[in-house]
């Protein structure tokens, strides 16, 4: 009886010892009350939120004695002629850093002035106190169909990298790598400095590689949990086309520094799934096509012409 008794007491303890971790009673946590809890002053600064802040403030500089208020990113306004001007807000190249040296975290930005006539004028824009007090300083007019390539803010000072006009340059094709260096002068957004670095070529890309983000600028992302790649080393290119990696060759010409030909593309044959497959060799079929390449905003886009006389771009983030 007390060999029973005392078998019956051990299994009760293995069973309770074995039991799941889900029937045991929660711990019970201690809650903050308002007499307790400090109070934290937390910043937000995720892209899109930078780019909402700054897509819907009013900036001056860009027109005489006139601002303009963009609304998410975006104002048309009246101008003598056909068509519909805007300017925008270049919402994915934006830099960070303390501008005025107050300890307090600052934005500078591109607007695009997309005029009725051939102009496309690319100002730089300066907001202090981004977060909690946004106060965007006068614009300056970075170039006129100007590609940038790079904006970033070191310590005091914005450096923007663009391919813009240098010696012999007619007002339509801009040839030089250029660097523009700027500062807060007296409140104002004033530049310090710009040196022609040298004659922009397909050489400037060697070393880079990008993602692609749309087959057609915006009109064709990317499917989603796919990526498209593109790696360039000097005159060879390679990478994924969202399934099968490929590789090949690319040339230019020397007097024209934005030709970008893509020779015959040698490619992996494994099976891809639909709609995996038709993209890749839509991709495929593009970039063989490809004739030219530009800056678009820190971005690289690639032009194409099919055998259809069908244009395009390729457009690629680093």
């Amino acid at each position: 009886m007390k060999q029973s008794l005392s078998l019956i007491i051990l299994l009760t303890f293995v069973l309770a010892a074995c039991a799941s971790p889900q029937s045991a009673p929660a711990p019970v946590v201690a809650q903050p009350t308002a007499a307790n809890t400090p109070t934290l002053a937390v910043v937000s600064n995720t892209p899109a939120e930078l780019a909402d802040i700054l897509g819907n403030l009013s900036y001056s500089g860009l027109f005489p004695d006139q601002q303009i208020a963009l609304t998410d990113g975006y104002a048309e306004y009246e101008e003598e002629g056909p068509g519909h001007p805007f300017v925008r807000l270049i919402d994915h190249l934006i830099a960070t850093g303390d501008l005025d040296g107050d300890g307090v975290e600052d934005a500078v930005a591109l607007l695009e002035d997309d005029s009725i006539g051939s102009g496309d004028f690319v100002y730089l824009a300066a907001v202090l106190n981004v977060w909690a007090e946004p106060t965007p300083l006068k614009a300056i007019m970075l170039g006129d169909r100007s590609p940038v390539k790079s904006l970033t803010i070191a310590g005091t000072q914005v450096i923007a990298e663009l391919i813009a006009q240098g010696p012999g340059d007619p007002a339509c094709c801009s040839t030089w790598n250029v660097r523009k260096n700027f500062n807060i002068e007296g409140g104002q957004l004033v530049e310090g400095s710009s040196v022609e670095l040298n004659k922009a070529s397909l050489n400037d890309l060697s070393g880079t590689s990008w993602r692609l983000v749309d087959l057609n600028l915006d009109q064709e992302p990317v499917l989603p949990e796919t990526e498209i790649t593109l790696h360039i080393a000097g005159s060879q290119i390679n990478g994924s086309a969202g399934c099968n990696s490929y590789s090949s060759l690319v040339t230019g010409e020397e007097d024209s520094p934005q030709v970008f030909v893509v020779g015959p593309l040698t490619t992996e044959r494994k099976l891809c799934s639909d709609p995996i497959s038709n993209q890749e060799s839509t991709y495929l079929t593009r970039l063989a096509s490809v004739v030219s390449w530009r800056y678009d905003f820190g971005d690289l886009s690639l032009s194409y012409k099919l055998d259809d006389n069908t244009y395009g771009e390729l457009l690629f983030a680093p």
